[in-house]
């Protein structure tokens, strides 16, 4: 029977109210934060005990994502008040490009941050604080060393292979930064940050009432993650893990509201 068009467009609305991404959501997000099986034998085992980051966003990513964090002990960074750490971030491309070519949008999958760049130069760019460094996951034969830093159940998703295809493409310079330049465009999806060619960008400078300071704040919580003081000479000793992952593609930023929901054991 053929289908009428307001039978169609609710069909649709229910299709976008849901989780539509072939990570499992709520089960597979909790096993990922969970994970404890990085490899041992991967450089001497450095990211075995390394804090975890972890970048949440839609498929739109004209809104802006949402920053977590697990501290060296495993357990999710919280606030004095008992509230889970985050930080918003934006990971859009300038030219709107997907992240399987130079220049796109920050590719979903996995990374190692090791430590900072020596300087902040081009600080009209990158803003006043040092940028972290993010690396892929060497190749190996059939992926075993970048899937052995994914929990098994979520291997078979295809989730983490922007990275992949964004590392044998040959994407370089991927970094977590400030932002020198300012967005004057209130009414961007994305305001008050700032697109890059491909990292994720960390809001800054002055608007109106309000002065960001969110890379400053995001590299003194990864010191502190993993049980450095926060200072600018242990910086460049930060190690940690980045995951990557668009969770829905829902119409607005993700919200820490959401991040409980999806995080919460029942």
């Amino acid at each position: 029977m053929k289908k009428s068009f307001f039978t169609i467009f609710f069909l649709g609305l229910i299709m976008m109210s849901h989780d539509v991404l072939s990570l499992p959501q709520r089960v597979g997000l909790q096993a990922l934060v969970d994970y404890d099986g990085i490899p041992a034998d991967y450089r001497g085992g450095i990211y075995q005990n390394a804090p975890r980051l972890f970048l949440f966003c839609r498929q739109d990513r004209r809104y802006h994502c949402l920053l977590m964090l697990r501290d060296s002990s495993g357990e999710l960074v919280r606030e004095e008040n008992g509230k889970l750490w985050s930080l918003p971030a934006l990971a859009l491309a300038k030219q709107g490009k997907p992240s399987t070519v130079k220049e796109g949008y920050t590719p979903t999958g996995v990374y190692t941050i090791d430590s900072v760049m020596p300087d902040t130069d081009r600080p009209i760019v990158y803003g006043q604080y040092r940028r972290l460094i993010m690396n892929f996951i060497p190749k190996s034969s059939n992926e075993e060393l970048l899937k052995s830093f994914i929990p098994p159940q979520l291997r078979a998703n295809d989730w983490w292979e922007e990275s992949r295809i964004a590392r044998d493409i040959g994407r370089t310079a991927l970094r977590i930064h400030g932002a020198g330049f300012k967005n004057y465009n209130p009414f961007s999806k994305h305001y008050p940050f700032v697109k890059t060619v491909g990292c994720i960008s960390m809001r800054e400078g002055q608007y109106g009432s309000k002065y960001y300071q969110d890379q400053r704040v995001l590299l003194d919580a990864m010191m502190r993650a993993q049980g450095l003081v926060p200072k600018y000479e242990n910086e460049t000793a930060i190690r940690a893990l980045l995951y990557v992952i668009e969770i829905n593609n829902r119409k607005g930023p993700v919200t820490l509201d959401e991040m409980n929901w999806y995080l919460e054991r029942s």
